[in-house]
């Protein structure tokens, strides 16, 4: 019985999923490898599709997608951050809809092309 506890304990170091840092550092943070989108531009698409926010967001990212908890959450683990956090595509800046499951189109193309609706 020790034995599996040990080897279910070993695995839990190795994930994919490594931190990159919170918003105030994103900005100095180079693009990973295979990525298209910098993790700066990744929070310009959370910040394009939520508005300015005042906590800090956590960004995450594992070999295809960036993953950004919201700094609301007490326990910003790798674990919670692929759970619950936001997945960002690392090539098209798509956002998966974890409701619908499906990816939505990169907001910052849709905030550059819409019309004023206002009366």
């Amino acid at each position: 019985m020790a034995l599996i506890a040990v080897i279910g304990c070993a695995g839990l170091g190795k994930s994919p999923i490594r931190y990159f840092g919170d918003t105030t550092e994103v900005a100095d943070l180079e693009t990973p490898s295979g990525f298209r989108i910098s993790p700066n531009e990744a929070c310009d698409i959370i910040r394009a599709r939520d508005g300015v926010k005042i906590f800090t967001d956590y960004y995450f990212a594992d070999e295809n997608n960036y993953y950004v908890l919201n700094g609301f959450r007490l326990d910003k683990s790798r674990w919670n951050a692929k759970k619950y956090g936001t997945m960002i595509n690392g090539q098209t800046g798509e956002i998966y809809n974890r409701t619908t499951e499906s990816w939505e189109p990169d907001p910052r193309k849709n905030a550059a092309t819409q019309l004023a609706t206002g009366h």
